[in-house]
C-alpha cells in the first residue's frame, strides 16, 4: 500500500453502479492522476482492495487491457433495512520487479570405501563347490566373523550376502569366519601391494584361504646297525695308492637318512601349499567381469604357476605324490574354461 500512495490513481465507472446484485458486472478504467491528460493504466498492473467486505473481483476486459471488469460476488449483510451500505473499490500499482540468483555449485568426484563380496566354498570328492552360508539350516551371522587388525576393515551384511569393507587405504586386513561345525577359513586383502605384478591387472585380490590339512610328521625309517667288518687275512701286497670311494658306496649315517626323509616331507608340504596358493589366486578374480588386458595378465600368471606346480610334483614320490596329483587335478578342473584351455 505504501507504493500505491506515491502514485495517485483515479477509478472511473463506465457503467452505472445502480441495482447492484451478486453476479452483476461493471466496467471501469483506472487513470494515473499525476500525469497530464490522466494516462490510463493497464489493469493487469493493478491490485485492488475491497470494503467493507471483499464484495467483488476484477479482471482485464477481453478486448481492452486498459478496461477492467468488476464482478460483484457478495453483498454486505445488514440488520437494518434502511441501511444502505457503501461499497468501495481502491486500486494500487503492483510493484513489478525481478531478480535471479544462482548458487555457486561445484562438482567433484571421489572414491568411497571399497567393498568386496565374500564367497564361500567347500570341497568334496567332485572338487570345489560354492555355497551360501546364510541359506543353510544353520546359517551364520556377523558374529561368526573376526577381522584383524582391528579397525582395518569390517564385515557387512546386505541382501543376504556378506561384504568386506576396507576402512582405510593401505590396509591389509584378514577376515576369519567360523562355520557352525567348528571349521574356520580366512582371507587376506592386500590393498596397498595388489595381487598382480602385470600392468593392467586388478590392484586387489581376495581369496578364501583354506586351512592346510594337518598331517603327522613323517617318521624316519629304522636304520639297522651296520654289521661288524670281518677281519681280512693278513697278506702281503704291494703298496698302492688308496682307492677313491664313490659317493654311492660311501657309508650313510642314521642322521643323514633322517635329514633326507624330513627334507622330502617338507618338499611335499611346500608343493601342497603351492597348489592351494594357485587355487586361491584363480578364485580371487571374476574373470567374466574383468577387462581383456587384466584377464590376459591373470591367465599368464596362472600358466606360470601351473608349470611350477607340475615340476614340483614330479620331484615328489610315494603316496604323497599321488595325493598331490589328485589335489592338483581337482584344482585344474575348477579353473574357468578360458584358463583351463591354455594350461
Amino acid at each position: 500500500m505504501s507504493a500505491s500512495a506515491e502514485i495517485p490513481l483515479r477509478i472511473r465507472w463506465l457503467d452505472s453502479p445502480a441495482d447492484l446484485e451478486v453476479g452483476r458486472e461493471l466496467r471501469f478504467e483506472v487513470y494515473q492522476a499525476d500525469e497530464p491528460g490522466e494516462r490510463r493504466v493497464a489493469v493487469h498492473r493493478l491490485g485492488f482492495n475491497w470494503s467493507p467486505i471483499v464484495w467483488g473481483e476484477a479482471r482485464p476486459a477481453d478486448d481492452d487491457a486498459f478496461v477492467g471488469i468488476c464482478r460483484m460476488v457478495a453483498t454486505a449483510p445488514s440488520d437494518d433495512i434502511y441501511d444502505m451500505p457503501q461499497y468501495e473499490l481502491s486500486a494500487y500499482v503492483r510493484a513489478v520487479g525481478s531478480a535471479s540468483v544462482r548458487p555457486d555449485r561445484r562438482f567433484d568426484v571421489g572414491v568411497g570405501l571399497p567393498e568386496y563380496p565374500l564367497t564361500f566354498f567347500f570341497f568334496d570328492g567332485s572338487g570345489k563347490r560354492e555355497f551360501d552360508p546364510a541359506a543353510q539350516k544353520r546359517p551364520i551371522g556377523l558374529d561368526a566373523f573376526n577381522v584383524e587388525p582391528n579397525g582395518a576393515a569390517s564385515v557387512l551384511s546386505r541382501d543376504g550376502r556378506f561384504f568386506l569393507r576396507i576402512e582405510h587405504a593401505g590396509a591389509r586386513p584378514t577376515v576369519r569366519v567360523r562355520f557352525p561345525n567348528g571349521d574356520e577359513a580366512d582371507v587376506t586383502v592386500d590393498v596397498g601391494r595388489g595381487a598382480l605384478d602385470e600392468p593392467g591387472a586388478p590392484s586387489v585380490a581376495a581369496a578364501a584361504v583354506e586351512r592346510p590339512t594337518k598331517r603327522p610328521a613323517a617318521k624316519a625309517p629304522a636304520v639297522k646297525p651296520a654289521a661288524a667288518p670281518v677281519p681280512a687275512k693278513a697278506t702281503e701286497a704291494p703298496a698302492s695308492r688308496p682307492r677313491a670311494v664313490p659317493a654311492s658306496e660311501a657309508p650313510v649315517s642314521g642322521a643323514d637318512i633322517v635329514d633326507e626323509v624330513s627334507t622330502a616331507a617338507g618338499d611335499a608340504d611346500r608343493v601342497h601349499e603351492m597348489i592351494l596358493e594357485l587355487q586361491r589366486y584363480v578364485t580371487s578374480f571374476p574373470m567374466g567381469e574383468m577387462p581383456e588386458k587384466a584377464r590376459a595378465a591373470v591367465k599368464g600368471r596362472v600358466g606360470r604357476q601351473v608349470g611350477e606346480v607340475r615340476q614340483a610334483i614330479s620331484a615328489c614320490s610315494g603316496s604323497r605324490r599321488k595325493e598331490l596329483d589328485s589335489l592338483f587335478r581337482s584344482v585344474l578342473a575348477s579353473l574357468p574354461d578360458e584358463i583351463r584351455a591354455e594350461v
